[in-house]
């Protein structure tokens, strides 16, 4: 009879750390698909935002290269009209 009694106030006391424990789980499991619905939409822009920069390194290369650009009605001289 002194162990049905231990028994039942274990299980007792381990229903109510079950709940907590699967509470905690579920708040992790949670956390982990915002994040990912978070990643999903900001992943997009940080790839656009990686080839404007991959872009800009190419302009900037390209026109070191060939230097300025003569402007169409201009002498092509440097420093005066």
């Amino acid at each position: 009879m002194a162990t049905e009694s231990l028994t039942l106030e274990w299980w007792s006391w381990f229903q109510s750390l079950l709940w907590v424990i699967l509470i905690f789980i579920g708040l992790i499991i949670l956390f982990y698909i915002i994040r990912e619905i978070h990643d999903a939409k900001v992943a997009p822009r940080l790839a656009e935002i990686e080839l404007e920069k991959e872009k800009l390194q190419l302009m900037k290369l390209d026109y070191a290269h060939r230097g300025p650009a003569i402007l169409p009605g201009t002498s092509g001289k440097t420093g005066g009209n």
